[in-house]
């Protein structure tokens, strides 16, 4: 076996004392590894390293051995494009986050294609902690799409306390042209509707274009009324709720004159 191929064998144990060794015998320890990667367009191939991996699988110690061996946080899969940062937090690792950030991994890094950074992991996952952690090493507080797929409960409105603690518009539409409180209406626990209105969220605000161009005129009272939600209809009604949005009321005289 060679170097690489005995070090491959130790860390995978682990056994950090032979890992060691053989660093000490040659072994790179930011080796690429080739990969075969599934995708819905086919099979490709790639590479990982074995920080991505070790942080992927959440593997606290592994991934501390390895930075405190001089492997490298930043090398992204070639296929994937995820670092070990963004893998750990697409995973649900906040421990390993902590360590990796502690070690200089770049938060900006994106994934490909769908070119999210580990703090959009991190909302969309609706995990607060790997949020926290993220936001207080510096990463911008930005999100591609607030829409609580999750259970939406008191994680979320953690994570949405956080981000306008920093400084987001809790009425900033995302890819979709939609406002958090427009997917919240749609499936969230009516206290998490609740919470979102108390933090300034517009009831009135109507969808813009989503990321395809296309335009649409939904508002959180609607949504919620197609999901057939009667109590979070109630709750956007006693907020002042519109059955139709005033721009479109306006619209409609217009053509009327």
């Amino acid at each position: 076996m060679s170097v690489d191929e005995n070090f491959a064998a130790a860390i995978s144990k682990p056994d950090f004392e032979e890992s060691a060794y053989q660093l000490t015998q040659g072994a790179d320890i930011n080796r690429l590894i080739p990969t075969i990667e599934p995708d819905e367009r086919g099979i490709y191939e790639g590479t990982t390293t074995y920080l991505i991996e070790a942080a992927s699988r959440g593997q606290v110690q592994t991934v501390s051995f390895l930075l405190e061996h001089a492997a490298d946080p930043n090398i992204a899969a070639s296929f994937t494009g995820q670092t070990a940062l963004i893998a750990a937090a697409f995973r649900g690792h906040a421990e390993v986050v902590d360590v990796l950030l502690d070690h200089g991994a770049d938060f900006s890094a994106v994934d490909h294609p769908s070119k999210f950074s580990a703090i959009e992991y991190g909302i969309a996952n609706e995990d607060a902690a790997i949020v926290r952690s993220l936001l207080n090493a510096g990463a911008p507080p930005t999100f591609r799409r607030l829409s609580f797929h999750k259970q939406g409960g008191a994680a979320a409105r953690e994570i949405v306390h956080l981000l306008l603690e920093h400084g987001v518009d809790i009425n900033q539409r995302d890819d979709w042209g939609r406002t958090p409180l427009m997917w919240a209406a749609q499936s969230c626990p009516l206290e998490t509707v609740q919470f979102l209105i108390e933090c300034g969220a517009d009831v009135n605000i109507v969808s813009g274009k989503n990321m395809n161009g296309v335009s649409s005129t939904e508002t959180a009272l609607r949504l919620a009324k197609r999901a057939k939600r009667t109590d979070v209809v109630d709750l956007l009604v006693q907020h002042g709720a519109n059955e139709k949005p005033p721009f479109l009321t306006r619209l409609r005289h217009t053509f009327l004159k």
